[in-house]
């Protein structure tokens, strides 16, 4: 990809963090406490049909009406928010596989100092579970996702409907993906 190219794509990114970011401030002062970019655009490894990933945090329901889903130049985009809770508390105890986008995300915006001290609190948290050696709780959590694979797997074989094959065979993969990073993370 040419510098040009590269240059495009990191203007329309900036253009469009701003406006998140602005809209947060001004519409949902007390409702979003983190905008972070994680995907491609955060690692480099991106190319010109990439979207941008943002993950937002937010602190009460009303955060979530700042998600939107749209198509610009040819390439879709998800603003979408998640609670503390559920993904990164989820992710700093490794029960949400997806932990790299905890320990890379890179903090774009953030309302309240605490909300970053709490944020960079279960970014540790998973850091240190992770410096861990393999034992029996990476065990555990890896069986988890061993088992529902095994499910998924029966799913499959036991159903004559294509829709319903394809679904099981999607989560089957998704599943041991799951229980080999467990493994190893």
């Amino acid at each position: 990809m040419n510098d040009a190219l590269k240059q495009k794509l990191a203007d329309k990114n900036k253009k469009l963090i701003d406006m998140v970011i602005e809209r947060a401030k001004r519409d949902f002062p007390e409702d979003i406490a983190l905008i972070g970019l994680t995907g491609s655009f955060n690692t480099g490894d991106f190319h010109e049909k990439s979207d941008l990933d943002l993950i937002i945090v937010n602190n009460t329901e009303r955060g979530w009406e700042i998600g939107s889903c749209f198509i610009l130049d040819d390439v879709g985009y998800d603003i979408y928010c998640t609670p503390w809770e559920t993904r990164l508390a989820q992710q700093a105890i490794l029960e949400n596989p997806g932990v790299s986008s905890l320990t890379d995300l890179q903090i774009l915006y953030c309302a309240k100092p605490e909300y970053l001290d709490k944020f960079n609190a279960l970014r540790q948290q998973a850091l240190d579970m992770m410096a861990k050696s393999i034992g029996i709780e990476c065990i555990t959590r890896a069986k988890k996702h061993i088992d529902l694979a095994k499910q998924n797997y029966a799913d499959v074989m036991l159903s004559n409907d294509e829709g319903t094959i394809r679904y099981g065979s999607s989560q089957l993969l998704y599943n041991l993906v799951n229980g080999i990073v467990n493994i190893n993370t």
